[in-house]
């Protein structure tokens, strides 16, 4: 049975803003929680809608159909 694993990440904004540089933008992604760290707590919106419609067209693109 083929398997497909989708990673989707989500971020605050709020991290980013005022980045004007590469290196400024690699050090908020550095500063970021992994997915499995007691601190991760994406921003709920957008984050959720737009990972459910994300992995929804790609169910819809991969099934036949759908």
């Amino acid at each position: 049975m083929p398997c497909v694993y989708w990673i989707l990440g989500g971020a605050d904004p709020a991290a980013f803003a005022g980045a004007t540089s590469r290196e400024e933008l690699l050090a908020g992604v550095a500063a970021q929680p992994s997915n499995h760290s007691p601190l991760y707590a994406p921003v709920v919106e957008p984050t959720l809608s737009v990972g459910v419609a994300a992995l929804v067209a790609a169910a819809r693109h991969w099934l036949p159909g759908t």
